[in-house]
């Protein structure tokens, strides 16, 4: 039996101290936060509960197979619906675009808007469902180890029929001529950070999940699923260390020999570590995109443009004290990804912006304007995230104190806000 240390209480989280405790390790999963759930945490206020994270439950088999492996269902943790609508997609003109529940439904939908296309969405699907098969059975539960284990024939011929070769762009435009329709179906694979250019055909499994397998919503919140994953690893004996955070991963010899946290030294035969950018010794520090290799939780909007804009280091070798901080408009960095960042002080949310504009107000009402420039040295305890897609470049506990030490507030910023300021 091995000591095992995971950092993190996420859906990986949970997911492994679970395998690891059911082969009969001792497990230990420390998280920084006081609960549960890593971005499937919740938050209420005013008699509402909000999704801080994901908000659509696809692939419902992925659930009960997890379940199943220790003799469990979803439902023995939480109720799931099935949503009617599925969702609905505003175009420019500003009329919503209703996907309904039913496949039937769907087609009569295609077809209204596009003659023939009904039949082609079929095809679709069934090519959708092909590769989602061949995806499951064939690839997705494979450890990724070795890539010798996908070199038989099996494997291989099933992949070759998956359009791999393709991206979901030219695919989805073979089937479609209407823009509305192409638009719907490229949507699915947002969710897995990339463009439809940029994706291989493969990816259609998306569209089938969407579509046949259907939109669920478990009634409480997606939190509940993960309260059920920690309920599950709680009766195999996984111990908890909520809010405590890793500082370092401790080594001897280039072999990980346990965690620091601010509780002290936890020693460990295995560290499973999720790679989060804020551990050190994880190996995370670069950025996609030619973004900057570091960046501070100091944020604010530029009154007179509502640019949101972040303080970075410019040089990792300039940090500390006597280093300087570059503050840069997140519009002026060439993104190909839509841009998120949510604020929230006291579990409330205070700001969401999406590229860069003011999209919800919570705490702070009424015009973006009239946001305070230096809120961020004012209101004591917050909590900043922010996101390209699913790429976290930071998720910081901050305090005025260190914020004002990190990035000086600017009081008043000129009609045309430099694109850069030094201590």
């Amino acid at each position: 039996m091995a000591k095992i240390g995971i950092i993190g209480a996420g859906f990986s989280g949970l997911s492994a101290a679970c395998y690891c405790a059911k082969q009969g390790h001792e497990v230990t999963v420390f998280e920084k936060h006081t609960r549960t759930g890593g971005r499937a945490r919740s938050f209420q206020a005013e008699n509402f509960m909000f999704d801080m994270g994901p908000s659509w439950y696809w692939m419902p088999d992925i659930f009960e197979k997890f379940f199943a492996d220790f003799g469990k269902k979803p439902s023995d943790y939480y109720t799931l619906k099935l949503l009617d609508p599925s969702f609905q997609i505003f175009f420019p003109d500003g009329q919503p675009f209703i996907v309904p529940a039913r496949l039937e439904d769907l087609y009569d939908l295609f077809e209204s808007i596009e003659k023939g296309s009904a039949e082609k969405l079929r095809q679709f699907l069934k090519e959708g469902e092909l590769k989602y098969r061949v995806a499951m059975d064939k690839l997705i539960y494979k450890p990724s180890v070795s890539w010798l284990e996908f070199a038989s024939y099996e494997v291989i011929s099933s992949a070759m029929k998956t359009n791999i070769f393709i991206s979901m762009r030219q695919y989805i435009r073979r089937f479609f001529k209407d823009e509305r329709l192409i638009t719907l179906m490229e949507f699915p694979v947002i969710f897995l950070g990339a463009m439809p250019d940029k994706i291989p055909a493969l990816y259609s499994l998306m569209n089938y999940a969407a579509f046949d397998m259907g939109t669920w919503y478990p009634m409480g919140g997606m939190c509940r699923i993960t309260e059920g994953m920690e309920a599950l690893a709680r009766s195999l004996g996984v111990k908890f260390e909520l809010g405590t955070g890793v500082e370092k991963l401790e080594t001897e010899n280039g072999l990980v020999t346990g965690v620091r946290t601010a509780k002290g030294f936890f020693k460990a035969d295995s560290v499973i570590a999720k790679g989060k950018p804020d551990v050190p010794g994880t190996g995370q520090g670069g950025l996609a995109d030619g973004l900057p290799t570091q960046m501070n939780p100091g944020i604010f909007l530029d009154k007179f443009t509502n640019d949101l804009i972040v303080f970075v280091d410019t040089d990792p070798a300039k940090q500390g004290d006597t280093g300087f901080r570059e503050s840069v408009r997140i519009s002026d960095i060439p993104l190909k990804k839509p841009f998120y960042v949510h604020v929230s002080v006291h579990d409330q949310i205070l700001e969401v912006y999406v590229n860069c504009r003011l999209a919800a107000t919570k705490l702070l009402q009424g015009s973006p304007r009239a946001v305070p420039n230096d809120w961020y040295g004012r209101i004591g305890f917050a909590r900043a995230a922010a996101l390209i897609q699913n790429l976290r470049l930071w998720d910081i506990d901050l305090y005025a104190f260190e914020v004002l030490k990190l990035c000086p507030p600017i009081v008043v910023l000129p009609n045309t806000a430099p694109s850069s300021c030094s201590k």
